[in-house]
């Protein structure tokens, strides 16, 4: 299932609907289920945020979406590795499309 086209449409079905039913508490969770979608979607990791994984214990770590400028990107278990973070390297919270990775720009 595509994300961004459920997201899309429960966009479309609150802004279509929502003033024509006045149960505060329904519109709610479907406002809330639409929060969630819209946090799953892939972003850049800040250092802070990748430095927090990275001194997690090694079996607590989730895997990131390592992204190099000159390699290729591939999942990864975070490390305490932190040069050249944002600007020969990133992190994001899941893989991104290849439109995502070109309009987030780099640090530096």
């Amino acid at each position: 299932m595509d994300r961004e086209k459920v997201i899309k449409g429960l966009e479309r079905f609150i802004r279509d609907f929502k003033p024509f039913c006045g149960n505060k508490a329904d519109w709610q969770r479907v406002e809330d289920t639409l929060a969630l979608l819209k946090a799953q979607e892939p972003r850049v990791m800040t250092l802070e945020e990748y430095k927090a994984l990275a001194e997690k214990p090694k079996k607590e770590r989730d895997p990131v979406w390592e992204e190099w400028s000159d390699m290729e990107s591939t999942w990864a278990i975070p490390n305490q590795a932190y040069g050249g973070y944002g600007t020969s390297w990133r992190c994001w919270t899941s893989r991104p499309t290849d439109e995502q990775r070109e309009k987030e720009p780099w640090n530096g």
